[in-house]
């Protein structure tokens, strides 16, 4: 073969083995973090704990890197406060009643399920526990 087709043969091939590997990380720490629709959210918040949840998409950039931060954070912590998903694009009415605007937007609300916090964008994780601990959850 001449190496002008070897070149991008070899280029092609680890761009499809990046991304596969990108893909199946970020899809199995989405599918760590419960996605909720409208019954299941208002059950989590009758629970008597604090909840955390991420309202965002699928397919959105920020809101995928924030899955394996929300994952960590559900193994770490989740016997104090409950994390999960809304993806507005298939909750539209939760999307609304929130006034989530951007996303991904998390919300914070305390053991009565009211909210009592609201961030939007990117979120570090240092930036979330600092967070929680300015307001007493941990």
């Amino acid at each position: 073969m001449s190496r002008r087709l070897i070149s991008p043969l070899l280029t092609a091939a680890v761009l499809a083995v990046c991304m596969v590997g990108c893909s199946k990380n970020e899809g199995s720490a989405l599918d760590e973090v419960p996605a909720l629709d409208e019954v299941q959210l208002q059950r989590t918040l009758s629970q008597g704990k604090y909840a955390f949840i991420e309202f965002g998409g699928r397919h959105c950039i920020p809101c995928r890197r924030m899955q394996p931060i929300l994952a960590e954070l559900a193994r770490e912590h989740g016997t104090t406060i409950t994390i999960a998903n809304v993806f507005v694009q298939e909750q539209m009415k939760l999307g609304r009643q929130y006034r989530i605007r951007l996303i991904p937007t998390q919300v914070i609300c305390d053991k009565d399920g009211k909210e009592i916090f609201r961030h939007t964008g990117f979120w570090e994780k240092s930036q979330i526990l600092a967070t929680w601990r300015e307001l007493r959850i941990l």
